[in-house]
């Protein structure tokens, strides 16, 4: 067909002629060109004013968001910023103490004492006994001790051994009297009975008036 073409031949179709194009139809793409617009992208969005910022994740957790924060972090203690219940206060000092019923029996004068027994023939050293007695009884907190008339009469109705058996135990009952007041301990029931075995009671006496002095010291008993 192509040999039969007669280029001086009018009328006759070009077929190298391009064929018609129509004007309103869009212009052609190039496959190959990159597209003008991602079909896959997403929507531009305004701005929302309430989010939150956006956060960096690399950025060290704040307090807030650190799971292994400790709860009471940034708190006082419970007792922070209070005294302490002793503060201010004196502390408690343990004191001597003082005899049975919270009585101080008085200082005596030992001469005065041996005087007024030989004056009144033996009268007034009955009285310094029974007090004598009772004031022992007080100073060591013998509670179950016997009185100082109640001695006096076991005396004499045991013709003077129960004043014996008295006189070793008034040793111990000192003893216990100087204990209870962190004193030295010295008194010796041995010697009361000897002294009184001889017929010197009145020294037995005297001696144990002088650690009965003594402690009522201690206790601030005025001196005799």
């Amino acid at each position: 067909m192509a040999d039969n073409f007669n280029p001086y031949q009018p009328n006759q179709p070009d077929p190298y002629a391009q064929p018609n194009q129509d004007p309103f139809a869009p212009p052609a793409q190039d496959p190959y060109a990159p597209p003008a617009q991602d079909p896959y992208a997403q929507p531009a969005q305004a701005p929302d004013p309430y989010a939150p910022p956006a956060q960096d994740p690399y950025a060290p957790p704040t307090a807030a968001q650190d799971p292994y924060a400790q709860p009471n972090a940034g708190y006082a203690q419970p007792n922070q910023g209070y005294a302490q219940p002793t503060e201010g206060y004196q502390a408690y000092q343990p004191t001597a103490q003082p005899p049975m019923g919270g009585y101080t029996f008085p200082q005596r004068n030992i001469a005065l004492a041996i005087v007024l027994s030989f004056v009144t023939c033996g009268i007034y050293g009955i009285i310094w006994f029974v007090k004598m007695v009772d004031e022992l009884n007080l100073a060591s907190d013998d509670r179950e001790g016997r009185s100082g008339g109640m001695v006096f009469l076991l005396g004499l109705v045991t013709c003077g051994i129960y004043l014996l058996i008295w006189m070793y135990k008034a040793g111990d009952q000192i003893n216990a009297a100087q204990a209870r007041r962190g004193m030295p301990q010295t008194g010796n029931g041995v010697i009361y009975l000897v002294l009184s075995l001889f017929g010197l009671g009145i020294v037995s006496y005297a001696l144990i008036q002088n650690e009965l002095n003594k402690i009522a010291a201690f206790d601030g008993a005025p001196a005799a």
